[in-house]
Formats: C-alpha cells, structure tokens, sequence
C-alpha cells in the first residue's frame, strides 16, 4: 500500500483494550509478558470517528467485549451513521453486557470466534466458556439487523464436527466462516490431519 493509500483508507482496526480473559494456544500474548494495562478513552475514540467511516473491533492483544465502554463506542459509530465489525471469543462478561452492546448498535457485524463444537472450543480458547457464547450468538439474532457469524479455526480435535457445526449454523440462522489456520509452530500442534474441506465455499488464512 502506498503512502497516500494509507492515510486516505476508511476503515480501521481498533485494539480497545489490552485485557483478555482467555489464554488461546496460539495468541501473540502467549509471548508476550507484563502487558500494561490500557483502555482506550472516549477522547481518543472520538478522534478515530471524526476520521475514519468503518470500525473493526478486533483485538490483537486483548478482546474489545472487555472494554467497559464498548456499547457506548458502538453507539457513537450508530449514531454517526458509519459502520461497525466486532469479532469476540471472551465469554466472561454477563449476556446483560452483550445485549447491551447489541442494542447500542443493531446495524454492527458481530463474528464470534468459537472453534469447534460449543462444548469443546476451550481446547484451543483456553478458558472459554463455548456454551455460554455460543448460546449469545445465536441471542444476537435478536437485536443484529446482520446476520452473527460463527468464526470456525480448523484444529485437530474439531475437524471431524465442520458437518455437525454446519448443521447446526443452519438450524439457529447464523453464517458459518471456516478458517484454515497457519499458525503453527515446529511441533504442529494442534494441527488438523486433512487439508481438503471442499464442504464450503469460503476458506480462509488466518
């Protein structure tokens, strides 16, 4: 991307916090040690809005659902008539708190990073309770004028359910995103058997 390119671009990413509760194998946390503790203010944000047309929430460090301000930032995107993305794997905030987000901002895009069936996403979303937020995404629905989407990372022990997930994606209306990953380290761990999952349209590289 050239200069002019990138500081003319709409849209951005935004790490709005550097807390997670969860402990994902594969994570940049993993490597990193003393984390200052950051939460982005309602100041800063404001600047990101004057300037830019779409957000993502997507931490890279953290995961935004643990932002305290996170359906108030919402709000101000809604308001403002631009447009919004969250991608969330954390589960530990009440559902009040998610609904609450929900209603701040209807016309956001809401992907939920739960890999592999909800009772067995912990395996890599270490800490994750995929019940609980799997049951949230499929509450979205409710409140979202988009359709949730269910973000599915390929491992090993969750390969063998893509059809069982698939059906089950059908079955609450929620958009099934398959995601092929490459983050492997010199043991593969975790890694899937079978590189064929020609079952969907849509792959990806994370």
């Amino acid at each position: 991307m050239e200069t002019s390119e990138f500081f003319n671009r709409k849209a951005v990413n935004l790490d709005l916090t550097s807390k997670c509760t969860l402990a994902c194998i594969y994570c940049g946390r993993a490597e990193l040690k003393n984390i200052p503790s950051y939460y982005m203010t309602e100041k800063e944000f404001d600047c990101y809005l004057n300037f830019f047309h779409y957000f993502t929430f997507c931490g890279q460090i953290s995961d935004p659902i643990m932002h305290p301000k996170l359906p108030l930032f919402l709000n101000k995107v809604y308001k403002a008539g631009k447009g919004s993305g969250v991608h969330v794997a954390a589960s530990h905030k009440p559902k009040s708190f998610f609904i609450e987000c929900f209603k701040a901002n209807p016309d956001a895009l809401w992907c939920f990073g739960i890999d592999g069936l909800p009772q067995d996403s912990h395996k890599y979303r270490v800490r994750q309770d995929g019940m609980k937020l799997f049951n949230i995404m499929v509450e979205s629905a409710k409140y979202l004028r988009q359709k949730p989407i269910w973000q599915y990372i390929i491992f090993d022990y969750n390969e063998n359910d893509i059809e069982e997930a698939l059906r089950l994606s059908n079955l609450h209306k929620v958009e099934f995103k398959l995601i092929m990953s490459s983050r492997w380290d010199k043991n593969n761990y975790l890694k899937p058997q079978v590189n064929d999952y020609s079952l969907l349209n849509e792959r990806d590289i994370l």
